[in-house]
């Protein structure tokens, strides 16, 4: 009796681990999906801010161009 309840004890802890185990494996796919769009986003955001320089530089050269400014 004692066997079988050692038997269902590491039964239990191997189950856990497994749990545990597909836990963390879960975990690292997210933040590598995290970190992927982070990335993403990063990038997006400097082709956004050089584009907005580019604008910014023509409202400039209109304004300095137009006598109404």
């Amino acid at each position: 009796n004692c066997d079988m309840d050692g038997d269902m004890e590491n039964q239990a802890e191997l189950e856990e681990k497994t749990r545990l185990i597909n836990q963390v494996l879960e975990l690292q796919n997210t933040l590598e999906d995290l970190s992927a769009r982070v990335d993403a986003v990063k990038e997006e955001n400097l082709k956004l801010k050089s584009e907005n320089q580019v604008l910014g530089q023509y409202i400039e050269n209109l304004m300095s161009a137009s006598s109404v400014f």
